[in-house]
């Protein structure tokens, strides 16, 4: 036999542990090489990715904005359009309502009654107690006012009516109501006067001239219109201080615009009193 050497033995053992080592460190490259390779592989997928959704966005996003764009001019002209029309309808329509609901309330005689019932209930109310002028509303007192002027016009022709039925003819009876309505003209330029400057106390005045005018509804024959004359000028005086005038100034006034009346129509009695008593002399 063959003695074997102790150094053949450990030269061979030193040659496979090399070549174990290599085969390894060959492996470990290599699963190495296959990592970095799948990560760059994966990485490059990735971007692209990325790349591709971001161009796809923005080019869907571009397309969208374009086609918006696009959409509301076309839409732009039309939309107009259709608000102008919306708008006109609607106009027409708010406007017919009012119409039909004026000539409703003007049709329907509750409410022309109710209008009157009210005038006549404030107009009754100041003739009896005539320092509450002061304490209603100004549309109040202002349809009491239009209800003094229509009083006016209303005895006028009373006055000619009767006249014309007592006399049988209508010269006298109408130079009799159009000097009553000459001198109710005539009293307001009086009042105006005399009274203070501006526009509130001017306003005043043309109230209280205006309700004081109640009166003369009555006042068919000139017995009534004297009597009516009187009671113009306590209303007259009343609504003045009613509505805040100064009772020295409200009486001046009243005193200088009925009492010229009354001192002129007196001066016609006597001058007609006298001129009959000479007549009937001879």
């Amino acid at each position: 036999m063959v003695a074997r050497s102790p150094a053949g033995d450990t030269a061979r053992t030193g040659l496979l542990t090399g070549c174990f080592l290599a085969w390894r460190q060959l492996l470990t490259r290599l699963r190495q090489s296959a990592e970095t390779a799948a990560r760059t592989s994966a990485t490059s997928v990735r971007r692209g990715f990325k790349r591709a959704g971001s161009s796809v966005h923005q080019g869907g996003a571009s397309v969208l904005e374009a086609a918006r764009r696009t959409g509301a001019a076309a839409i732009t002209v039309p939309r107009k359009t259709a608000d102008d029309m919306s708008d006109s309808i609607g106009w027409l329509f708010s406007g017919w309502k009012r119409v039909l609901a004026r000539v409703g309330t003007a049709l329907s005689p509750a409410e022309p009654l109710k209008r009157i019932v009210t005038v006549l209930r404030d107009a009754a109310r100041f003739v009896r107690v005539p320092e509450t002028l002061g304490d209603v509303e100004s549309a109040s007192a202002n349809r009491v006012a239009a209800l003094g002027i229509g009083a006016l016009f209303v005895g006028a022709l009373a006055g000619v009516a009767v006249g014309r039925f007592t006399s049988g003819s209508l010269g006298v009876p109408t130079t009799q109501a159009l000097g009553m309505l000459i001198w109710a003209g005539a009293r307001l330029a009086i009042l105006m006067a005399l009274a203070p400057r501006g526009a509130d106390p001017r306003r005043r005045t043309y109230t209280a001239w205006a309700v004081s005018l109640i009166p003369f509804a009555l006042g068919a024959t000139e017995g009534l219109r004297l009597v009516a004359l009187l009671a113009s000028a306590w209303l007259c005086l009343r609504a003045l201080e009613s509505l805040d005038e100064s009772p020295q100034t409200a009486k001046t006034m009243v005193l200088w615009a009925f009492g010229g009346q009354v001192a002129v129509v007196a001066l016609g009695w006597l001058l007609r009193g006298g001129i009959a008593a000479i007549a009937s002399l001879f």
